[in-house]
């Protein structure tokens, strides 16, 4: 799976590992090119070459070029690591298909979440198919296992009560939708998750989260958004 199954970086962007490695390989080596030219180019010592490349004692060496490729080759990690993840979930799903019937795209309840991955959370689709996550560099989605109910298994017991989860405001019902969670926050929280026009079409025109993206999780601009939406976009805006 790590090495044969190509990983989502972004959309319609999938690479096997051994691609992005080279990628960020060949991204480092260009950083350094480029900053011992740059040095050369304004005449900087070599002691000041060194500190744009590993950065200032007085910045705790966070402000360098080779800094920023780290932080970048985390991220990288952090995608594979959720990316064998989620697939090691769906193999297990289809092996148990008698009491998995499906898995829920659950995305992070906090600001840092992708507006895609708000627009899948909840949703629910077959084992090994839909927009299985990563969907992106850094994503935190997992597809969780819709699993059947007592019922279902023809046992006669009452269902299980509803667990819980994480959340930036601490554990909240583990069902939740992401719109019922946002509008548990403040508009000014809204805002810096949506922006603000389509805060004020999330808060004043009751469009849901998904509403803002296509089926891929692709976020549509603004004149995209008011060609679909063109009377509420009058209601709200004016024009």
């Amino acid at each position: 799976m790590v090495d044969k199954t190509p990983i989502t970086v972004g959309p319609d962007k999938k690479l096997l590992l051994e691609e992005i490695f080279s990628g960020l390989a060949a991204g480092k080596e260009e950083a350094i090119r480029g900053a011992v030219r740059l040095g050369i180019v304004e005449g900087e010592t070599v002691d000041a070459i060194v500190r744009r490349l590993i950065g200032t004692r007085a910045n705790r060496y966070t402000d360098g070029v080779l800094e920023k490729n780290r932080r970048g080759t985390a991220a990288i990690v952090r995608t594979i690591i959720n990316h064998v993840s989620n697939g090691a979930a769906q193999a297990t799903y289809a092996e148990n298909g008698d009491l998995v019937k499906g898995w829920t795209f659950l995305s992070t309840l906090d600001f840092r979440t992708t507006l895609g991955c708000r627009g899948f959370s909840g949703q629910t689709f077959p084992v090994g198919q839909g927009p299985i996550p990563p969907l992106h560099v850094n994503c935190r989605s997992f597809a969780a296992p819709k699993v059947a109910t007592w019922k279902e298994l023809g046992v006669d017991l009452e269902e299980m009560p509803p667990s819980v989860r994480a959340s930036k405001n601490g554990p909240v019902n583990a069902d939740i939708s992401m719109d019922d969670w946002m509008r548990t926050q403040t508009p000014a929280e809204v805002k810096e998750m949506l922006g603000a026009s389509r805060a004020k079409l999330f808060l004043e025109g009751h469009l849901d989260v998904k509403s803002f993206t296509d089926g891929k999780g692709v976020a549509y601009d603004l004149v995209e958004l008011k060609n679909r939406h063109n009377a509420l976009f009058k209601q709200i805006f004016g024009s």
